[in-house]
């Protein structure tokens, strides 16, 4: 009894909002071709291109492109290509991969490309952003609830072994 506390109250409990995770994650690989160039503005802390400046990283992207077509446009040279060419230090070594896209946490073009309905495994083309133009690879999608039973599975197995191990040597 000496270690017991009792406590009395209220607790406010407000609900938020209910998801109820009905949408697909996207995969997808792409190669930014940058802007360069530009003029910054402090006050807004945006840098706009010019034209000559945004055709420029078109005609780059529309070479790469049209070269990785006709070579076949399969994922593995896409890879090779991001190496070589992309200007997004985030993804390049994973060749261009972002797994687990979800709504709302990519520019617009780009996330556009990937939520287009009819989008199927392997689709590719070119989408302008604020940053330059990607030249974008199609990978697949799944459901939102698959990856988040995929990582309560993970998580289970390794609290499972932390657990074993630290039975096995007390």
């Amino acid at each position: 009894e000496g270690d017991k506390k009792e406590v009395k109250g209220y607790y406010v409990v407000r609900f938020g909002s209910l998801d109820e995770n009905r949408f697909n994650l996207k995969d997808v690989r792409h190669i930014l071709i940058k802007f360069e160039g530009g003029k910054y503005n402090s006050t807004t802390g945006q840098t706009t291109f010019t034209d000559a400046e945004k055709k420029a990283a078109l005609e780059k992207a529309e070479k790469i492109y049209n070269e990785w077509v006709k070579s076949g446009a399969s994922e593995e040279d896409f890879k090779d290509l991001v190496e070589e060419h992309s200007g997004d230090t985030a993804s390049v070594e994973d060749g261009g991969l972002y797994e687990n896209v979800y709504p709302g946490q990519m520019v617009e073009k780009f996330e556009d490309f990937c939520y287009d309905e009819n989008r199927k495994a392997g689709d590719h083309g070119i989408v302008e952003s604020t940053y330059g133009y990607h030249i974008m690879f199609y990978v697949g999608s799944r459901p939102v609830w698959d990856q988040y039973a995929r990582e309560d599975l993970i998580s289970q197995w390794a609290n499972d072994l932390v657990m074993g191990t630290m039975e096995q040597h007390p």
